[in-house]
């Protein structure tokens, strides 16, 4: 059983990450280590960070849903290719040790934060989602990103936005919605192998997570929307700054 304590610390640490999450990415940065802070290791904190990842982001998408914001039906179809390859990331993350997962985010985020500052590539006229969903690299993509966020999820907010929006330039308020969608989707299947596998998914501490990201998603959400593009570029690099430096702090004095 959680202390009081322990349950304050998730809860400010959730509502901070679903409103990073919703708007940019890289919430679980913050979730990860409040959750091995309260006593879990770091493969039952990656187990039951999902718990509240699922709920933000039905919460997230939900709330573009009723901003006015819809996806294209091709991107719908496309969740499914992550979905499987998630289902995959998340089995080889029951495989492997903390050590290893650690330095596989360290090594991730700072690539992230080199992309994030790249400008985003101007366009004559915005890309037509329905051409774009088509594009072979788009389908690989997804699939390497979904294996990625079965395996961790610490950062892919991040990348899912990069992809969709820096590499096949996608409006970012858009992006951010397929993120969502998409992310949640996969986290159905990631969170069904870590229960089979029997990780260590902390119940107690994984809903505290959940009811407070989704608050803050909801509010983040709105955010973005409200906004627009240049708001959520600069929460995406702050967020992913803030990431790689904690990461660094923590190779440095570990």
């Amino acid at each position: 059983m959680s202390s009081n304590l322990e349950l304050i610390v998730l809860a400010v640490a959730g509502f901070a990450a679903g409103f990073i999450n919703a708007a940019a990415g890289a919430g679980s940065l913050l979730t990860l280590p409040a959750l091995i802070f309260t006593g879990l290791d770091a493969n039952a904190a990656n187990a039951t960070n999902r718990i509240a990842v699922l709920f933000q982001s039905a919460a997230a998408a939900l709330t573009f849903h009723r901003k006015g914001q819809r996806m294209n039906r091709v991107f719908w179809w496309m969740a499914l290719l992550p979905m499987v390859t998630a289902g995959a990331g998340a089995y080889c993350a029951t495989l492997v040790t903390a050590e290893f997962m650690q330095g596989t985010i360290a090594v991730a985020m700072f690539v992230f934060l080199g992309l994030s500052l790249l400008p985003k590539p101007k366009k004559d006229e915005p890309p037509d989602e329905a051409h774009v969903s088509y594009r072979p690299s788009m389908l690989l993509g997804v699939s390497a990103i979904g294996f990625y966020a079965g395996f961790l999820q610490a950062g892919v907010g991040v990348l899912m936005l990069l992809y969709f929006g820096w590499a096949h330039g996608i409006d970012l308020v858009r992006a951010n919605l397929i993120k969502v969608v998409h992310i949640g989707a996969l986290t159905i299947v990631a969170l069904a192998i870590f229960f089979w596998d029997q990780t260590g998914v902390d119940l107690e501490r994984g809903l505290v997570l959940a009811v407070s990201t989704t608050l803050g998603a909801v509010v983040g959400a709105h955010e973005a929307v409200k906004r627009g593009e240049s708001y959520i570029r600069v929460i995406l690099i702050a967020a992913v700054s803030a990431a790689a430096l904690k990461l660094l702090w923590d190779l440095v004095y570990a």
